[in-house]
């Protein structure tokens, strides 16, 4: 795997990871992992629907990445429609801050930062030549 992919596919993977306190839903009372133990709920929550159907979606293709030594043209036209292309893409995803306050604001922030290194690392991104056989 080359080294931008290998970049690639942990800045997708940190996109995930700041989406994840967003993700999990708790009953009061209710034991749920905070990052280092179970504590109790103190409040019940959803998740938030539009997070984690993304969590999935990035933790899937940082995966399918990784586990190639390079993409194909197809694959690099399907990543820049899913990630980068218009409504509806990674690039147009952001938390609720009416629903989630200063946390969404903050998590939205860093994803900002995330998809601009994301970006030029797909820029760097070249399809791998059809094998001949």
């Amino acid at each position: 795997m080359s080294g931008s992919i290998a970049t690639f596919a942990r800045l997708l993977d940190d996109s995930a990871e700041v989406l994840k306190p967003f993700i999990e839903s708790s009953r009061r009372g209710g034991l749920h992992w905070n990052g280092s133990e179970y504590a109790s709920a103190t409040q019940d929550r959803t998740a938030d629907p539009y997070a984690l159907a993304w969590w999935s979606t990035l933790r899937t293709i940082a995966a399918l990445v990784a586990s190639q030594p390079g993409l194909t043209a197809e694959q690099i036209e399907y990543l820049q429609r899913e990630l980068f292309g218009g409504m509806g893409s990674w690039n147009d995803f952001s938390l609720d801050a009416k629903r989630w306050g200063k946390k969404a604001e903050s998590a939205n922030d860093h994803l900002g930062r995330i998809r601009h290194e994301l970006y030029s690392c797909f820029q760097t991104l070249r399809p791998v030549a059809p094998s001949k056989t």
